[in-house]
This record gives structure tokens, C-alpha cells and sequence, in this order.
């Protein structure tokens, strides 16, 4: 049992309840929020791109619309000029005094009527005579003090000049228009000008059926950056500098689209209408993410309250159990805590039957502890045993039995000393008390050449991996006469090369391919049981893919048998 003391040490994250809230808090808020996230992300681009695309077609008909009436009232003005059929009955008008000049007039006043009744997107025309502050011929009534250098100019050409848009020059009417001035050059007259207005309801119309309406202020900016119409004049007065407008203004968005005349006209949207639809997905994300974390907050109280019970009863029916070996919990009802229960009433009786297996166990370890020490103690006896041998051999005169058993002690003593690797010069050292024994043994002719660079001699290699290398050439290659060579060299900084070369016949590529990758092949005859398998095993034991073996054989050259192995550092092999 957890006493207060003990509880103290837990954090607050200790507790059951508590890793359940935070686990099934955040399995419920992280998936919301990457989902929300990435929608959120999502619809925000596809709203803008929405917004973006829908104002820059509006802006970019509405620039289409007023450039299309800016070309119909340059054309009109083209027939009201000097060589069109109207200019030149005005020119006849100005320079005559006879009957010619009322029939003049009268056929002006037709010509100018059936323009404006032909044209439904011109309003008022008329002549404007600039020297004398006049005007004649207008098809409806102007204001006083009508004068041209009062208009805004649009955008200024060799011979037209564009103005507005601006208040309409009727008097009838009191719309916003666009209008062009046009110098009517007559011989030996310079101050007549024509000029000529759009439909009064023509900007009205164009800016009131963009497809976000009202929610949309308008600009018009002349070629050199000044504001010439402007539905915002809080911000954008008439007159002012776009460019400094713009900087005092943080709480919309512009867009525009440039004429080819120069003009630009723009569209501003406050930010709040902008992101309108944004905002409105958010806020039901938001309430649609509080409603999950309370239904998570629910199934928390709902699985607190299913594994707390079963938990509970369990703790009770453990701190109860005053160590009674038949004592079992009452099950829960549950399955998954029923199972849990059943496997601790199996253990509590599996408990007494292990304490007995170990007892057993110390036995049996004190057992293999003494069998161990007669394993150390068996090499000994071996050795003094052959040095006894040795030293009567010496007694009696046998110099050559005394070599001999010298020989096999040195031999025995490296294969049974412990550890796993060797120094070169030790290995080499082996093989040629192993050889000389072989040599003596079965009587065999052969010469063996051990090639090796000084600077490997401390290098530590794995133990006991030349000999059987050796052996099978011995046995397997040249048989009872041939040559053997061992050459051990440093191929580069960061390992060596040995190979062991036989003068005996060639050997399949098929033997070989199984002597490499058979694990399983037992090599029969090889020195001390152990072949060209023990070979392998241990490189890849100590060394893994850092070394490699290969074998090459042919019947002119014979069999080699190539070992590379990286330079490790020396290890107490004793």
C-alpha cells in the first residue's frame, strides 16, 4: 500500500485518471487541430483565390466597359470634328453671315440630335469655344460657369484629353461621368474644342453590378498617381496621391487593373468583408472543437469509472491476501481484468513451486561451479603431464622426442588459452609448430613460404583462423608434395590482406560457392575438427561486413584463399 509519504513522491501525472484525461484530451484535440488546420489553411487559399479571381474579373470588365466608351466618344467626337459631316457645316456656321450659315445651323442641331438619339451611352455634347468662355450647340442645358480647365484630367493626349469621372456639366442631371475634350482644327481657327459626356447612369451602373455590389468602394487614379473619382473619400479624397492614401490606410485590401491609356482603376474591400467567410468557418470549427472535448471529457469519466472499480477491487483483494496460498481474487465481470485475475491466482501458486526450483538452481550452480574449476584445472594437468614426458625424453637423451613434445605443449597452450584474438606473429608462431608436427607425422613433402610485412606482426586477428586454412591446403590442394605460401601484407591504412596460396590442382567454382555460403557443410579433415567454416564464423563474428573472404583457383596457378580484415587495436589475448 501507497502511503502519504510514498504519494507525495508521484507527480501529478502519476495518476490513472489523470493520464487518461490528458491522453484521450490530446487522441481528441491533435487530430481537430490538424484537421482544422490544414481546412482552415485550405479554404483560406481557395477563399482567397475566390475573392482575388471574382475582383480582378470585375475590375478587369469594368476597365473594359470604360475604355470601350472612351473609344465610342472619341469616335463621336471624330464626327463632330473638322472633316466629319458636323464639323464641317460648324466650320460653315462660323464663317459665313449668309443663308448659308441658318441652313448650317439647322443641319447641325439634326446631325447633333441623331448622334445623342444613336448613342445611349452619350449624354451631353457640345462646342466649347475656349477664348471666349462660351459654348453652342449643346444637345441639353449646362451649368454656369461651365469651363474646361476645371475638369480632372484623366489622362492627356496629342489630341484628346480625357477628364473624370466627375460631376456631370448638365444641369438637368447630377450623376458622375466620364467625358473627352477634342481641338477642332479649323484653318485660321484655334479655340474651338468639342466635348462630349458619357450617360449619366453609366458609372452608377458599372460599379453597383460588380459581383460584390456594395461591399466594394471604387478609385480611379489618372496616369500620374492622383485620385480622380473615389467612392471612400475618408481614406481616398479626390485630388490626393494614391500612393500616400494607401499608407494611411490598414484596414482594407486594394486591387486594380491598368488601362492601357495609362489609368488605373481600383477596387477596395475592407479586410473584416474580405475574410467574412474565413472567420465564419472558424468560429464553427472553434464551437465544433469544444463540443468534441466535451464528449472526450465524458468518455474520460466513463472509462475512469470502468477501469477504477475493477483496479479498486483488485488492490484490496492483494493487500488482503496475508500471504495465503490458496487465496483467490473474486473475479470483476470483466474480461480483460477477469483474465488478468486468473493469471495472478495462477502465479501465487506457481510462486511456491519456483522458490523450491531455486534451491534447486543453487544446487545445480554450485555443481557447475566445481566442474568449472576442474575445466581449469584439466589444461594443467595436460601440461605438466607433457612436460614430465618432455623432461624424461631430456633425461634419457631423446632430443628429437624432447623437440617434438616441446612443439605440441606450445601448440596445446595457444589453442586452449582463453580469448578470442591473437597477434599475427602468435598465429604464425602456431602454425609452424602445427606444420613441423603434420610434417612428422605423416611423412609429407612440402615446403611451405610465410611471406609477412614486420609492421603486422602486432596486429590482433582473430585465433586459430590460419590453420585450417593451411590444412586444407594441405590436405585438400597439394598432397603429398607442393608448396604452400602465406603472404600477409597491410593492403591499406585501415586493413590487411592474407592469403594462403597451394601449387595443388583447381577446384570447381560450384565447391567453392558451397565452402563460402553453405553454413551448414561440414568439412571433414580439418585440424582439431574446426575447417573453413570456423573461418568464416569468426570473421563475421568479430567483424561482420567490415571483412571479407574469397576464393580463386585455376590449374595453372592453383588454389588462394584471400582474407581481408580491418586493423583493430591489440587485445589482451592471454
Amino acid at each position: 500500500m501507497i502511503d502519504t509519504s510514498s504519494k507525495q513522491k508521484y507527480g501529478w501525472f502519476h495518476s490513472l485518471k489523470n493520464r487518461l484525461i490528458v491522453i484521450l484530451l490530446l487522441s481528441s484535440f491533435i487530430p481537430i487541430f490538424l484537421i482544422g488546420f490544414i481546412s482552415y489553411d485550405s479554404i483560406s487559399t481557395l477563399q482567397d483565390h475566390k475573392m482575388r479571381s471574382g475582383i480582378q474579373n470585375d475590375l478587369q470588365k469594368i476597365k473594359i466597359t470604360l475604355e470601350g466608351n472612351l473609344e465610342n466618344l472619341n469616335h463621336v467626337s471624330q464626327q463632330l470634328a473638322f472633316g466629319g459631316g458636323v464639323g464641317n457645316d460648324l466650320y460653315t456656321y462660323l464663317t459665313n453671315n449668309s443663308v448659308e450659315k441658318v441652313v448650317a445651323e439647322r443641319s447641325i442641331k439634326e446631325k447633333v440630335g441623331f448622334i445623342g438619339s444613336s448613342n445611349p451611352n452619350i449624354s451631353l455634347m457640345l462646342y466649347y469655344n475656349i477664348d471666349k468662355k462660351s459654348y453652342m450647340f449643346q444637345n441639353y442645358p449646362v451649368r454656369d460657369h461651365f469651363s474646361l480647365s476645371q475638369l480632372p484630367v484623366l489622362v492627356k493626349e496629342k489630341e484628346i484629353t480625357i477628364y473624370g469621372p466627375h460631376q456631370t456639366e448638365s444641369r438637368i442631371f447630377n450623376n458622375y461621368v466620364l467625358s473627352i475634350s477634342r481641338k477642332v482644327k479649323f484653318p485660321h481657327l484655334d479655340n474651338i474644342y468639342i466635348y462630349i459626356e458619357t450617360n449619366n447612369e453609366f458609372l452608377s451602373e458599372i460599379f453597383q453590378n460588380s459581383q460584390y455590389g456594395k461591399n466594394i468602394d471604387y478609385l480611379i487614379v489618372n496616369k500620374q498617381g492622383i485620385i480622380t473619382y473615389s467612392e471612400n473619400q475618408r481614406y481616398f479624397p479626390i485630388g490626393s496621391s494614391y500612393k500616400d492614401s494607401r499608407k494611411q490606410d490598414s484596414h482594407q485590401y486594394a486591387f486594380s487593373e491598368r488601362s492601357n491609356q495609362g489609368w488605373e482603376i481600383v477596387a477596395l474591400i475592407g479586410k473584416k468583408i474580405y475574410e467574412k467567410e474565413s472567420r465564419s468557418w472558424f468560429i464553427k470549427f472553434i464551437l465544433f472543437a469544444i463540443a468534441s472535448l466535451c464528449i472526450s471529457l465524458l468518455f474520460v469519466w466513463w472509462i475512469w469509472r470502468t477501469v477504477y472499480r475493477p483496479l479498486n477491487r483488485i488492490r484490496r483483494a492483494i493487500l488482503t491476501m496475508n500471504n495465503e496460498k490458496n487465496f483467490e481474487i473474486k473475479l470483476t465481470g470483466l474480461i480483460e481484468f477477469d483474465t488478468l485475475i486468473h493469471q495472478f491466482n495462477q502465479m501465487k501458486t506457481k510462486i511456491g513451486n519456483l522458490l523450491n526450483d531455486i534451491r534447486e538452481s543453487e544446487k545445480k550452480k554450485t555443481r557447475l561451479e566445481v566442474e568449472k574449476l576442474l575445466l581449469q584445472i584439466n589444461p594443467h594437468f595436460i601440461h605438466n603431464t607433457l612436460d614430465t614426458f618432455r623432461w624424461k625424453a631430456r633425461l634419457t637423451g631423446q632430443e628429437e622426442m624432447d623437440r617434438l613434445l616441446s612443439q605440441f605443449g606450445r601448440l596445446i597452450h595457444y589453442n586452449l588459452r582463453r580469448g578470442e584474438t591473437a597477434t599475427i606473429k602468435e598465429e604464425l608462431e602456431a602454425l609452424n609448430d602445427y606444420m613441423e608436427l603434420q610434417g612428422i607425422r605423416y611423412n609429407i613433402k612440402f615446403n611451405i613460404s610465410i611471406h609477412v610485412d614486420d609492421s603486422t606482426l602486432e596486429t590482433p586477428i582473430p585465433r586459430f583462423i590460419l590453420q585450417p586454412i593451411v590444412e586444407n591446403a594441405l590436405y585438400h590442394g597439394i598432397g603429398h608434395e607442393g608448396i604452400i605460401k602465406v603472404d600477409i601484407r597491410r593492403q591499406d591504412e585501415a586493413h590487411i590482406i592474407i592469403k594462403v596460396i597451394d601449387s595443388g590442382g583447381r577446384i570447381e567454382d560450384e565447391s567453392i560457392r558451397q565452402l563460402l555460403n553453405d553454413a551448414k557443410r561440414e568439412q571433414k579433415n580439418a585440424g582439431l575438427g574446426i575447417g573453413m567454416q570456423y573461418v568464416l564464423r569468426m570473421i563475421e563474428y568479430q567483424y561482420g561486413e567490415e571483412a571479407s573472404c574469397r576464393i580463386e583457383s585455376d590449374s595453372v596457378r592453383g588454389t588462394e584463399v584471400i582474407l581481408i580484415l580491418p586493423v583493430k587495436e591489440k587485445e589482451d589475448s592471454r
